[in-house]
């Protein structure tokens, strides 16, 4: 036992005596430094993708990249647009219009005895007469008449001699004359020779005349009396006057007349840009405003007579009577009738005929009066005609074209190019008709982009299509015929189309239906044969998450997150923005890094700018095709007082916003070609340096 505890005190004496003897460093914390790697981006930008995600990219037969825009106008239907012009006529029909059958204005005597003194000296014997004359005898007995007073404008007044008389007469004479003013108004033509016992006519001929039954006809002649020859003489034997009206026009007239009738043949003229074989009316009327100033009843019977109810029926007609000092509005209904016409001669215009029958209603048992200024006015207004059908001629109807707008979206890029220019394109247009006429067409194309426009017109005339058939046209554009690279280089982000169509040229004979119609289909083709001054294209916006301290992040020696903790930042040594840029463009560009807490500022301003740094160009043949890559490996460092950055001291979560973008060069005007097996890649990541030490 003593020998145990002996041996264990010399053992603590030896360690005891070591210790002090010998001198050490202050203990230090163990550390070591890790590589974060923070991924930002990893794309190829091809045309080949962008065919996919761009409809109105289009890879040609070369391999040459270009935008295609494809659409259809609205159709338009010729509808309400295949339309007659108005028609207007106006008729005026007076008492000088009417023709007045024969009225009797005068029925009287002339007695033997005013002719010579022998008639009543051997009046009831058996004697010769001897030669005699007369001179401006009255009439001895008036009939009553069914006349009192007319104005006559023109006719003839029909004068019937009846010689009762047992000897004959010759060289008669009538004379009309006016007792008021004491003058003669018409002296008749002789009647040579009216045997015994037998009768003969004169007509005087009358002329913005006014006649009454006031005025007399006075007898004038001559006989040779018995010549020997015993008769039995009675001295009221008479000579007979009987005057009569026939084919008389008056302005105005006192009598007892028939019911007055009149026919006319009027028209109206059709406007000069329709020439109508025949047609079909889908809607219109025949408005007839009639205003009636006679103190009598009127009838009317109006016929139009190229308008049928079908083309076998009897033309469309309209019968309707006035009531004494009436005014009215008549309405004909045209739908479902249709028109079968002659065609016009050149330099001429067709006409509707339209015929207007007219009775004044009279009572014949009473005296009717019509004064000069009675009249029925009639206004004919053919209007709003639409046709279903129409065969024959136009001259360019009008059909105006509604204004559209076209689905036109160049890609995004393009706008991120400063001054961007398509060096070529072409528009080609199929215009789809099935008017079965030769028509032009304007169509306009306006095309707008922050408040500037630029346009361009198309003029075509477009044949007739054939039957029951569609006629398309083809249009094509280029810059050689057209202002098409002004208008396609304004970028425009809206385009409307707008227009008119005349239809017809005046001379070809053909056919429109109201269900005809035009419409557009069109195809804008342009290559990517652009130019452009410098300008930039946002790649990608990618996001880095710093927590707070105190979540115990692990670290192995070199690592890939895509989130770091303030613990792990605020150990940072270092940090790059690395880029590996593959270049198969035939431009050069320029590439940066942008960097900001807040998005919306990450573009005006960024926390931290780094860049830009060039890339060059791909290598290109003769023709600007590229035949080889350029690989360029950028590395953009961040300084010690830009490192803060990544600190977070707060208890949230901070994010870091990063952009990356290539900064295209200009092309100094030069247009170059744009391949679908072109691209660009890009592929950035953030490398970090962290010292850690352990506590």
């Amino acid at each position: 036992m003593k020998k145990y505890m002996y041996n264990s005190f010399a053992l603590l004496s030896l360690v005891f005596l070591l210790f002090s003897f010998c001198t050490f460093d202050n203990p230090k914390t163990p550390s070591w430094d890790v590589k974060i790697n923070v991924p930002l981006t990893d794309r190829t930008y091809t045309v080949a993708d962008l065919i996919e995600d761009e409809s109105e990219i289009i890879s040609l037969e070369n391999g040459l990249i270009g935008f295609r825009f494809e659409g259809t106008t609205d159709t338009v239907r010729v509808g309400d647009q295949l339309a007659m012009p108005t028609v207007n006529g106006q008729f005026l029909y007076q008492m000088q219009d009417f023709e007045i059958p024969a009225l009797v204005t005068a029925a009287q005597q002339y007695a033997f005895s005013q002719l010579t003194e022998e008639a009543s000296t051997k009046n009831g014997s058996m004697d010769t007469i001897s030669p005699f004359s007369f001179t401006d005898v009255n009439a001895s007995y008036i009939l009553d008449s069914d006349f009192r007073y007319a104005e006559i404008m023109f006719g003839k007044t029909i004068l019937t001699m009846i010689n009762r008389l047992s000897v004959p007469l010759e060289n008669v004479i009538y004379k009309l004359y006016d007792p008021s003013a004491g003058e003669i108004v018409v002296v008749s033509e002789p009647i040579v020779f009216v045997a015994a016992h037998d009768s003969a006519e004169t007509v005087v001929t009358l002329s913005e005349q006014a006649i009454s039954n006031d005025f007399l006809w006075l007898m004038s002649g001559t006989s040779p009396g018995s010549e020997g020859e015993t008769i039995n003489v009675d001295q009221n034997e008479t000579v007979d006057l009987r005057v009569s009206m026939s084919d008389v026009s008056v302005g105005s007239i006192q009598a007892r007349l028939p019911h007055l009738d009149l026919k006319r043949r009027e028209s109206l003229q059709l406007s000069d840009s329709i020439d109508i074989a025949e047609a079909a009316i889908r809607s219109g009327e025949m408005v007839l405003a009639v205003s009636n100033s006679f103190d009598l009843g009127a009838r009317l019977e109006v016929t139009l007579e190229e308008i049928f109810q079908d083309m076998d029926a009897q033309p469309a007609n309209l019968v309707f009577d006035l009531a004494p000092g009436e005014s009215r509005t008549v309405t004909y209904d045209l739908k479902n009738h249709h028109i079968k016409l002659a065609t016009a001669g050149n330099g001429s215009s067709q006409v509707l005929s339209v015929t207007i029958r007219m009775e004044l209603l009279t009572e014949e048992s009473e005296l009717t009066r019509v004064e000069s200024g009675d009249r029925v006015e009639t206004e004919a207004t053919i209007q709003d005609v639409v046709f279903d059908y129409l065969s024959g001629r136009l001259f360019e109807q009008h059909v105006p074209l509604s204004t559209d707008d076209l689905a036109f979206d160049l890609p995004d890029q393009l706008d991120d190019l400063q001054q961007a220019q398509i060096h070529d394109a072409r528009l080609d247009i199929f215009l789809h008709s099935t008017i079965a006429m030769p028509f032009r067409t304007e169509l306009r194309f306006d095309g707008f982009k922050n408040g500037r426009s630029e346009s361009f017109d198309i003029r075509e005339t477009v044949f007739a299509a054939d039957g029951d058939g569609e006629n398309v046209t083809p249009v094509s554009l280029t810059p050689e015929n057209s202002n098409l690279l002004p208008f396609i280089n304004l970028l425009p982000d809206r385009i409307t189309t707008s227009g008119d169509v005349w239809v017809g040229d005046g001379a070809t004979h053909g056919q429109v239906r109201y269900d005809d119609y035009v419409f557009a289909n069109y195809r804008f083709d342009t290559s990517a044969n652009l130019s452009w001054n410098e300008g930039t294209v946002h790649i990608d916006t990618s996001k880095i998450a710093i927590h707070p301290k105190d979540t115990n992040q692990d670290f192995d020696e070199e690592i890939e997150v895509n989130a770091l903790d303030a613990d792990v930042t605020e150990h940072l040594i270092s940090a790059v923005f690395l880029a590996r840029v593959k270049n198969h463009l035939p431009v050069g560009a320029g590439f940066a890094f942008y960097v900001a807490e807040d998005s919306t500022r990450l573009y005006t301003a960024p926390d931290l700018v780094l860049g830009p740094v060039a890339v060059k160009s791909a290598v290109t043949d003769d023709d600007g095709k590229v035949i080889q890559a350029v690989d360029e490996e950028l590395a953009l460092s961040v300084s010690p007082s830009e490192m803060e950055l990544f600190h977070n001291s707060s208890a949230n979560e901070k994010t870091l916003y990063v952009a990356s973008d290539l900064l295209f060069a200009g092309t100094d005007g030069k247009p170059v070609l744009l391949f679908s097996s072109d691209f660009i890649q890009i592929q950035t990541l953030v490398k970090l340096d962290v010292r850690i030490k352990e506590d």
